[in-house]
């Protein structure tokens, strides 16, 4: 077991040795080297060289969703999502910036989160139904909020930041500061968490990332849960670059506060990760092990995968994914994590196919998820296309196939509750302003 003490000796000696560089002018630029973290949000890109001010910006989207029945008999359910995504940016000089990112939601009919309940099958806490037709009111939350000091070759943000580890397209074993979902596969951006990040590049070779969170994995945990520095989650990692490959090796403490437990779930896992290209096929695979037992292949999750451009127009990618602690068998699935949208199988295969038509105008992708040992699938196809420079429209679709108990179609039992049935298909459209 770690000692409680070494997390907090690491980010003192990471933002010591940050601090040492200010003075020193021959370090270079500093450029933000996280590509994973800069495709999960605009938020993440560097806006050292912007001039001082105050930056706004967002989008508007709204959604229409139409839930299909299990049977012809049976009547869809509709409804309509609207979110307003508002980024705000201050940016004082070249070393210093304010970021807040904050969402406006408003959820109708089936898209209403009382709604979506009673269409799995599970009965409202107070035991009264609500019509699908039941909304709620609108919702205000402030996802990012966190300041960003630049300090010679190194980057230090402070506050409710979006943090991703992997390269990975679906699901990042590295990752373990946010929960695993069919999210991943939809290109859902990570949610916030509060935490204190150091990034060191002194150079082109090599560099060292850091952070210290107040938030557990699962974002469930009370305040009082996290307050001593042996329940802290925190990451650590070494990134060497040789030429087009880049590797890292770090260590995590990944927190989770499991369902219906008191106390909080610590773990220690290794990580490592890379990422390069053998001529035009990209190549990359990442990997968390827990050391504690070695109990293999339990203890071990992994992903590695290729992309290739057919042509320029065309993408298609694939990748495996291990989760040790996974079930391989339908009987062994866990209910909490299948209500909360999580996956719980133990090997999985992923497709991703993607083409830019009308130079770029529209964009067609179709990614797919196979449980290898249930024989499931969840496939999201979607079309997208470009209005004009702000304004976009998509139409897609979220649909499970399988046998009756398996992990994506499957129905089952909850204790309490009943039947519950999560696997319904779902169709969309939509329209995206930015401004």
């Amino acid at each position: 077991m770690m000692c409680k003490h070494c997390i907090l000796l690491w980010m003192l000696v990471l933002f010591s040795i940050g601090a040492g560089l200010v003075a020193a002018e021959d370090w270079g630029d500093w450029d933000d080297w996280d590509d994973q973290e800069e495709t999960a949000s605009a938020a993440t890109a560097s806006w050292h060289d912007t001039d001082a001010g105050l930056e706004l910006s967002g989008y508007m989207e709204s959604t229409g969703t139409v839930t299909l029945p299990r049977s012809w008999g049976e009547d869809p359910a509709s409804g309509l999502h609207s979110l307003m995504r508002l980024r705000g940016r201050f940016t004082a000089g070249r070393d210093f910036s304010a970021v807040v990112e904050a969402d406006i939601t408003d959820s109708r009919g089936s898209a209403s989160p009382s709604a979506r309940m009673q269409l799995v099958g599970i009965a409202p806490a107070d035991g009264e139904e609500q019509p699908l037709s039941a909304g709620m009111r609108p919702q205000i939350e402030l996802d990012y909020l966190y300041g960003s000091l630049r300090l010679g070759a190194a980057d230090v943000r402070v506050g409710r930041q979006p943090i991703a580890w992997g390269s990975a397209y679906a699901f990042n074993p590295t990752d373990l500061m946010n929960p695993v979902s069919l999210a991943g596969l939809a290109g859902v951006e990570p949610s916030g968490l509060t935490a204190v990040h150091t990034s060191l590049s002194p150079g082109m070779a090599w560099g060292v990332e850091g952070y210290l969170a107040f938030e557990d994995r699962s974002r469930e945990a009370a305040p009082h849960q996290l307050m001593t520095p042996d329940a802290l989650p925190f990451g650590m990692r070494f990134r060497l670059y040789h030429g087009i490959w880049d590797y890292s090796l770090g260590l995590v403490r990944a927190v989770d506060l499991l369902p219906g437990a008191a106390d909080l779930d610590r773990r220690y896992l290794v990580t490592a990760e890379f990422a390069g290209s053998v001529g035009a096929l990209l190549v990359y695979g990442e990997a968390a092990l827990e050391p504690e037992d070695w109990q293999l292949p339990e203890a071990l999750d992994a992903a590695i995968g290729v992309q290739y451009d057919l042509t320029e127009e065309v993408l298609v990618q694939l990748e495996y994914h291990r989760r040790g602690q996974g079930a391989a068998s339908t009987a062994d699935y866990p209910v909490a994590p299948r209500l909360r949208g999580g996956l719980v199988g133990r090997d999985y295969l992923v497709g991703v196919a993607r083409s830019t038509l009308f130079r770029g105008d529209l964009t067609i992708t179709a990614a797919g998820l196979i449980n290898l040992h249930d024989g499931s699938v969840a496939v999201l196809p979607e079309i997208e296309y470009l209005l004009s420079d702000d304004v976009t429209v998509h139409l897609g679709a979220a649909t499970m196939f399988g046998s009756r108990d398996s992990e994506f179609r499957g129905r089952f039992e909850v204790p309490g509750s009943g039947k519950v049935d999560i696997g319904r298909s779902q169709l969309f459209a939509g329209i995206t302003w930015h401004f």
